[in-house]
C-alpha cells in the first residue's frame, strides 16, 4: 500500500489545503475535529495516483484547534459514508495526519 499525504498547518477557513497526496487505490480524505474519532466536517475523493495542490471543502469552517485528515477506504459509489468508507488501518493504526488551524498552544 503506497500512501503519501503532505499537508501543513492551516489558516482558519472553509477548506483544507493539501499539498500532495499519493494513493495506490481510490480513497477519501476526511477532515475530523480534534481526534480521528471526532466529527467529520469535510471529505474529498482522491483517485488512484498522485494529486498536487487541492482543497478539501468543509461543511463548517475551522476554528482554532487541532484537526486530523484521515484516509478512508472508498467503496466505489462516489459518495462518502463514514460507516461504509471506513478509516484506513495500517499496522494497527488509523492512517492520518494532524494539523493545527489558526493559532493553537498545547
Amino acid at each position: 500500500m503506497k500512501l503519501t499525504l503532505d499537508l501543513g498547518d492551516q489558516e482558519l477557513g472553509d477548506a483544507v489545503s493539501v499539498g500532495r497526496v499519493l494513493v495506490s487505490e481510490d480513497r477519501w480524505l476526511a477532515v475530523h475535529e480534534s481526534s480521528e474519532e471526532g466529527r467529520i466536517i469535510g471529505a474529498a475523493r482522491v483517485r488512484k495516483g498522485t494529486k498536487e495542490s487541492f482543497e478539501i471543502p468543509l461543511l463548517a469552517p475551522t476554528m482554532q484547534g487541532v484537526y486530523f485528515v484521515v484516509i478512508h477506504e472508498d467503496d466505489g459509489d462516489s459518495f462518502f459514508d463514514y460507516q461504509k468508507d471506513a478509516a484506513l488501518i495500517s499496522d494497527g493504526h488509523v492512517v492520518m495526519t494532524r494539523f493545527v488551524a489558526g493559532y493553537y498552544e498545547e
